[in-house]
């Protein structure tokens, strides 16, 4: 093993579809990494001035108050929100143009970006990009 690799063993497989390469259900290491990240303010704590810039567009976007803003208890709940958004604009709903500047817009979808870096530690998301990857490399050796 190269020197600052990790080796973690694919030591079981139970996604609900084998061809569902993409679901996180499949593997223990992934969702435990992931579920302990999720409430670690340390990693989280600074993005909030993202959720700051961006949260009136929202309230008024999916007609919140600030109240219910203010209730949600860790970042991914409001990450919750900002894929709801991007979703919405990405089906033709125009949430872009209507609610948010371009600057908004722009930090909205970074927000995405920083919780698809940042969710898992770098040995989750190596295992989960060497699931994903497994079956396009099999594929273009011709071994499906």
């Amino acid at each position: 093993m190269p020197e600052g690799y990790t080796q973690i063993a694919i030591t079981e497989f139970n996604n609900h579809d084998i061809h569902d390469d993409a679901s996180t259900d499949g593997c223990a290491f992934i969702n435990a990494d992931g579920k302990k990240r999720e409430v670690d303010d340390s990693i989280w704590a600074k993005y909030s001035w993202m959720q700051e810039q961006t949260q009136k567009p929202i309230e008024a976007a999916l007609n919140l108050t600030q109240e219910y803003i203010d209730a949600l208890t860790v970042w991914h709940n409001y990450q919750y929100l900002t894929d709801t958004i991007v979703a919405l604009d990405f089906e033709g709903v125009p949430e872009h143009a209507e609610y948010f500047s371009d600057d908004q817009w722009e930090l909205l979808n970074e927000y995405q970006k920083v919780w698809l870096t940042e969710d898992w530690s770098k040995d989750a998301r190596d295992l989960m990009m060497s699931r994903l990857l497994r079956k396009p490399l099999a594929l273009m050796a011709n071994k499906v």
